[in-house]
């Protein structure tokens, strides 16, 4: 089993964690360095504020030599290491494993539990790929249980890198930015982040600024490929309709039926027929082929008893057409109150 220095003894993988989840990283050598130089500055961090204990060596090593009571002598390695502490050699006491961290640090200080997290997140590269796994390593799945909700994204706002859920809901009403992350670009999106409407809407006028398509020409795999794939899987099923309407840029089958019944449509937003790709089973529903029929008529400036095939065929509606006779989509438009 790999091992890596960290202050006065070796540590391996068994020390953390066997879960299955910190395998790949605990296998990667390069990141391993990186955490083990972090440990170390959290150990002497900590010491620097108090939160350290004096190691057995440390007792040993420090203490007078003779003439002394044990309890005497604790207490005057005590003393040593409290003023070496404050002369700055915080360093030279953890390295020569004479006084290390305390393993349940207190982390209420929210200024220096800030501080400690900064550190953290700088040495990587990307923050938004970083998971559970490595605060669970670098020794701060404390703060992060208690605090975050084991959610790295949590932390990040606390941090002032991601945006909070205040500022991203704005956001997707005045325009988006690039200075923070947003929370469905995290590696592991927060849990039940979805469950909310508002959140869903936000995500995917997002993906539409982020990508620059407009309504019309979003897919199934720009979700995929921009971190969104459990929203469109999960939350709308593969339908970029349910997901558009659900976002307010697309009409919703009651407002589709109400235009239809007024003979009022608008072109503020998408009607479903419009998408490369109709909803399944859309048009099973009479309602909304009267809908469809009555819009070609509405687009084109025709009665509707003089559309032709070719109108209706021609506008997005022809997988409509094919499944149902023409004659009939005519007549139920007209019939129709």
């Amino acid at each position: 089993m790999q091992s890596w220095q960290l202050g006065a003894r070796k540590h391996t993988a068994a020390d953390f964690t066997s879960s299955p989840r910190l395998q790949k990283y605990l296998s990667d050598p390069g990141k391993l360095d990186k955490t083990a130089e972090f440990r170390r500055w959290l150990s002497i961090f900590l010491m620097e504020h108090g939160q350290y204990k004096i190691t057995k060596s440390g007792y040993d090593e420090l203490a007078p030599e003779r003439g002394m009571s044990k309890k005497s002598a604790r207490a005057v390695v005590v003393e040593k290491v409290n003023a070496l502490i404050r002369e700055g050699k915080a360093s030279e006491l953890f390295d020569k494993g004479h006084a290390t961290r305390r393993w349940h640090a207190d982390w209420s200080d929210h200024p220096a539990r800030v501080a400690v997290l900064k550190k953290f997140v700088e040495g990587f590269e990307d923050p938004k790929k970083m998971e559970w796994a490595e605060f669970c390593v670098a020794g701060l799945s404390g703060i992060l249980g208690r605090y975050y909700e084991n959610t790295p994204y949590r932390a990040f706002v606390d941090m002032c890198i991601a945006y909070p859920e205040t500022e991203f809901l704005k956001h997707a009403e005045t325009g988006f930015e690039t200075g923070k992350i947003y929370p469905w670009e995290m590696k592991t999106t927060p849990a039940n982040l979805f469950d909310k409407a508002e959140h869903r809407a936000a995500a995917v006028k997002w993906l539409l600024w982020k990508t620059s398509k407009g309504p019309l020409e979003i897919g199934i795999d720009d979700f995929m490929k921009n971190g969104l794939a459990v929203l469109i899987e999960a939350k709308y099923h593969h339908s970029i309709y349910v997901a558009l309407a659900e976002a307010g840029l697309a009409y919703s089958s009651q407002e589709m039926i109400a235009q239809s019944h007024s003979r009022s449509f608008e072109d503020k937003k998408i009607y479903p027929w419009e998408l490369r790709q109709t909803p399944n089973l859309f048009f099973q529903d009479e309602r909304h082929r009267i809908a469809a029929v009555r819009w070609v008529a509405w687009k084109l400036h025709k009665p509707v008893e003089n559309l032709t095939s070719r109108d209706v065929r021609s506008n997005g509606l022809d997988g409509m057409y094919r499944e149902h006779k023409f004659s009939g989509l005519i007549e139920e438009a007209l019939e129709a109150a």
